[in-house]
């Protein structure tokens, strides 16, 4: 059964016939390992495949990205933690990567199944995560892949903005620009109206 984070607001899983289903986050443990890979697979590694690998290969590859990741936020984020997100059933349907200190919320990566996409879970958990916030009085902030519209135009439609003068050498037209291919995105409690004008 999945356990809420402690703060975590009830979320609804647009898209479903039957009425909305709960979500819930619940810490990643070491049996859920196979289905986190999988989940980096489909959501990170899906061009792998145009690769022609064997299959072994193709594993190995994956695996090597995958192990190199986790590594990669535990040593830059060691209190950073990894939630499995999960169905009214409790069954997961992907994953988030979530560093909360006393100063902000950072959503180093959030994922979803491939059978559970474009039914809002994604919208979902940012949404209580960016309510979360405004009661805490911080940002959440994140980053994301430039080329990558479909998600920037979710993290814009929740309230999130590139940090003014964060840009190179301080130009406002490149607000946000890490100059590694990724922009830097942040939602602040001043945002919260969005969300209640029915941004989710």
């Amino acid at each position: 059964m999945a356990e809420e984070i402690p703060g975590f607001t009830t979320l609804t899983q647009e898209g479903a016939a039957a009425g909305p289903p709960t979500l819930s986050l619940r810490p990643a443990e070491s049996p859920d390992e196979a289905l986190l890979l999988r989940i980096f697979a489909e959501s990170h590694c899906a061009e792998f495949e145009l690769l022609g690998l064997e299959p072994a290969a193709l594993g190995g590859l994956v695996g090597m990205q995958y192990r190199a990741r986790q590594a990669q936020y535990s040593a830059a984020q060691p209190e950073a933690v990894e939630y499995l997100i999960c169905g009214g059933d409790g069954s997961p349907v992907g994953s988030c990567w979530l560093d909360d200190t006393p100063g902000q919320l950072r959503v180093l990566d959030i994922a979803v199944l491939r059978e559970h996409r474009r039914r809002g879970v994604a919208r979902a958990v940012l949404s209580s995560l960016c309510e979360q916030a405004v009661a805490a009085g911080k940002p959440v902030r994140l980053s994301v892949w430039h080329q990558n519209v479909p998600a920037r135009e979710l993290y814009r439609s929740l309230g999130f903005t590139a940090p003014a003068g964060s840009g190179p050498a301080g130009d406002p037209a490149e607000d946000g620009d890490l100059g590694n291919g990724y922009l830097e995105l942040q939602f602040v409690p001043d945002s919260a109206p969005r969300l209640r004008a029915g941004a989710r």
